[in-house]
């Protein structure tokens, strides 16, 4: 009887809408994302997020930095809607956020873009990219994509558009929609080359997906973003 409680208990995952599927993204160390962009804590020669970049069309870039990247910003509540998604645990907002926000540029998952501390900044700036071992919503159409993969020349990829994270979002919860509502994910260098994880320094933490809806959030670029994801860098998620 107990074990029934427990599975009539849980919160059941809410669908992307219509034309979407739910997609997990490969971890590092998968051969494809070794072989088509490096990712791997031996090649980095240390651990890491787990950073999957997305392609966009409109700035012609395949990283998760150097272009593709939007802003968290203070004034519009986005810190204390991304503390407010973390676990009830005692922990303190300079415990959650300290691991995950580079002061300077591109260190971290999210960086300050300035001599700023996280809690001084009055915006973060948010690489554009999927964690690898999490969800996200893709269109069930594939579209072919004329882009280079780090470690391939130019050519036609065949892809899937990304569903965005829009600022309403930010009352969902990880149960619910964890294809909106992601673990921080990492890949360890022990015990053996990208070890995957879903705690840092002993805790989960949570985060928005984040390919954010310029709709919603600035983007680094002067044009309105669509995000693709190659086809073969992620699997159908088993729901």
């Amino acid at each position: 009887m107990r074990a029934e409680a427990n599975v009539t208990s849980r919160v059941k995952i809410t669908p992307p809408p219509a034309g979407y599927a739910l997609f997990e993204a490969l971890k590092w160390g998968n051969k494809i994302l070794v072989d088509e962009a490096s990712l791997s804590t031996a090649y980095f020669m240390t651990s890491n997020f787990q950073v999957v970049p997305v392609f966009t069309k409109e700035t012609g870039s395949f990283s998760a930095t150097s272009a593709n990247h939007s802003y968290y910003v203070r004034a519009k509540g986005d810190m204390e809607a991304i503390w407010n998604l973390q676990p009830k645990d005692g922990r303190t907002q300079e415990v959650m956020f300290n691991p995950i926000v580079e002061t300077g540029n591109y260190g971290k998952t999210m960086w300050t873009n300035s001599t700023l501390t996280w809690d001084e900044a009055p915006e973060w700036v948010a690489g554009s990219q999927l964690y690898g071992g999490q969800m996200f919503a893709a269109t069930i159409q594939t579209f072919s994509a004329l882009c280079q993969r780090p470690n391939k020349p130019l050519g036609y990829v065949q892809c899937r558009k990304v569903y965005p994270f829009k600022r309403e979002h930010f009352n969902l919860s990880h149960e619910s929609h964890p294809w909106l509502i992601n673990k921080y994910t990492v890949a360890f260098r022990k015990p053996v080359e990208d070890t995957y994880s879903e705690t840092f320094n002993g805790l989960i933490r949570y985060l928005p997906m984040q390919c954010l809806d310029p709709a919603d959030f600035k983007f680094a670029g002067s044009k309105i973003p669509t995000y693709y994801t190659p086809v073969n860098w992620s699997i159908p998620a088993a729901v």
